[in-house]
């Protein structure tokens, strides 16, 4: 909980401050005149490139009384923290356990994505070692690319809020301009992959290998949540569903949605 601790210690092997600034590790003070650790009192997870040396961090609450909110309503902490951009770290093109995953990823010619670090690092424990985590946002063109030299489908599953399901259908939207054969695992259990393996591995295993293309999830969900007999429901299903038909690549399975809308 020190607010020098790192700081001191990294300068005693003979780094200079404005070097430790550098790396994310550091912030210098509000009147230039000091500097004190980024991450205190965290539970850490360091970040590696493909190669597995470590080019950042992120660094989760030990509880919840830290997250405690103040007189003014405003959480005192943030649940995670990340390195900022530096001249070796560059979030939106690493995947958290990339380096770990990438042979399995290549092997399988499968991608299981998921959300956080938690959900990685379970994941690989229940023994899908194919997992790569986004690390809280969605999927983005660059981290794509890296995937789409190793495989061609990608499992989705991100939390199961109304932010999980966002982050979701972005990233599935950058899948398919890469023309990602693309899916979705369901999270049976708990609201993450991590609760779920927690609570049994044997359900998020068959969770991934039963997971269902994209565009046939997003129908059955639609479906359920609106009512096809009046012309709200109608104009809604439409709204929701057209889109992920449209950025179908293939005209044969286009064609298929396309007739599945009208007919339902």
């Amino acid at each position: 909980a020190s607010w020098d601790f790192l700081i001191k210690n990294i300068t005693a092997r003979g780094f200079k401050k404005e070097e430790i600034e550098r790396t994310g590790l550091a912030i210098k003070s509000e009147d230039r005149s000091s500097w004190y650790d980024r991450f205190r009192n965290r539970i850490m997870f360091p970040i590696n490139d493909a190669s597995g040396r470590v080019i950042g961090f992120g660094g989760r609450i030990f509880s919840d009384k830290q997250q405690a909110t103040s007189d003014k309503g405003d959480a005192k902490e943030a649940k995670y923290i990340n390195s900022p951009q530096t001249a070796i770290y560059d979030k939106s093109a690493v995947l958290y356990g990339f380096d770990k995953a990438k042979q399995e990823i290549r092997t399988k010619n499968q991608v299981v994505l998921v959300e956080g670090y938690m959900d990685c690092i379970m994941s690989h424990q229940a023994g899908l070692k194919n997992t790569v985590a986004v690390s809280g946002t969605a999927l983005t063109g660059p981290q794509a690319k890296k995937l789409k030299r190793l495989c061609d489908t990608m499992v989705a599953s991100f939390d199961a809020d109304a932010a999980g399901e966002s982050a979701t259908r972005r990233s599935l939207e950058v899948g398919a301009r890469l023309e990602f054969d693309r899916k979705i695992a369901a999270v049976p259990s708990g609201k993450d992959p991590a609760d779920t393996v927690a609570k049994s591995p044997e359900l998020w295993l068959s969770a991934v290998a039963e997971a269902k293309p994209a565009v046939e999830y997003f129908f059955e969900k639609t479906f359920r949540e609106k009512n096809p007999n009046n012309i709200n429901g109608k104009k809604e299903i439409s709204a929701l569903l057209l889109p992920w038909v449209a950025e179908l690549s293939n005209e044969v399975e286009k064609a298929h949605w396309v007739s599945e809308l009208a007919s339902r």
